[in-house]
């Protein structure tokens, strides 16, 4: 039986981890308190698990170079994800767009998933445990060293310590370092599923506004690299939200981008202006102002006369 070290008790360490120890011995090493702590905030705490989507549709998701997901996404599919929950008693919903959710809403009840395949795997859980250096003898690593002191040895070696998103959760971009001295190249890092900076002045005006149901476009030049319908949110610097988040992973390099929003998506020229002409009629002795109540939000009203 092999020793296998796993660093970082997040989704894909735990998975990793269960996964290893159907046959070997298994460390799973986290400086956090807890399990998957980057986990417990993920889609707004609910937790998105995956999209109920054909796996072949997947792709079209994935800007740059998706043929590189290929092997990953098609042996072990977001099928296989759903059952693995549903076998350790986490009852999962399909909400809008696919998106898969567990059916408490709660976050904790995929940690609480997750904890249970490791205790089948019979997995060693090591919290509160930073791996702070690795060590390499003859191009193999031989042992991590754990909060600055500590060496553990071990057969086998797995980084899984995500990206440098979120310092307060764990992810610092330590796995990043340790392959560096392994001898791979690091390209530098770029954010994804992020907020976006607004160049206008006036979103700040919207702080807090948010927008459900609306269509968002965004273009590279003149050419359309992102669309689509959802919720969103603007910020005292931008914009926010589930739309925003995933059309940000389209935009790369320093090109020029503009963001539209259409605020009523589901009618076209000649039904909203109807719409528009049916509103301002019974609003005939207000003031203009007073005569888009029905149609927009109150906080938005104000930018869209200026």
């Amino acid at each position: 039986m092999k020793k296998v070290i796993v660093i970082g008790a997040g989704p894909a360490g735990m998975m990793a981890a269960m996964t290893a120890g159907k046959e070997n011995e298994v460390i799973l090493l986290d400086g956090n308190n807890r399990l998957g702590k980057k986990l417990y905030i993920t889609g707004k705490g609910r937790c998105n698990v995956t999209n109920a989507k054909d796996i072949s549709e997947f792709f079209d998701f994935i800007p740059g170079n998706p043929q590189f997901l290929y092997s990953a996404l098609y042996t072990y599919t977001n099928e296989d994800t759903m059952k693995f929950f549903e076998e350790e008693g986490i009852k999962l919903k399909v909400e809008r767009g696919g998106r898969v959710f567990p059916q408490s809403d709660k976050s904790s009840d995929i940690i609480k998933g997750l904890s249970n395949g490791l205790k089948k795997a019979n997995v060693k859980i090591l919290l509160e445990n930073k791996v702070t250096d690795i060590i390499i003898n003859e191009k193999k690593v031989k042992a991590v060293v754990v909060n600055g002191k500590q060496k553990i040895e071990g057969d086998y070696f797995i980084i899984a310590t995500g990206g440098a998103s979120y310092p307060a959760t764990g992810s610092r971009g330590e796995g990043q370092v340790f392959a560096e001295k392994m001898g791979h190249k690091i390209v530098d890092l770029k954010p994804s599923l992020v907020p976006m900076d607004i160049e206008e002045d006036w979103v700040k005006e919207l702080m807090g506004l948010s927008l459900r149901n609306v269509n968002v476009k965004i273009k590279r030049d003149k050419k359309t690299v992102y669309e689509n319908q959802g919720e969103m949110l603007f910020t005292h610097f931008g914009v926010t939200g589930p739309l925003i988040l995933s059309g940000s992973r389209f935009i790369r390099g320093n090109h020029k981008y503009t963001l539209t929003i259409d605020l009523k998506p589901a009618l076209d020229e000649v039904a909203l202006d109807k719409r528009l002409q049916k509103d301002f009629q019974g609003a005939l002795n207000k003031a203009f102002k007073n005569s888009l109540d029905a149609l927009l939000p109150q906080k938005i009203i104000p930018i869209i006369i200026k």
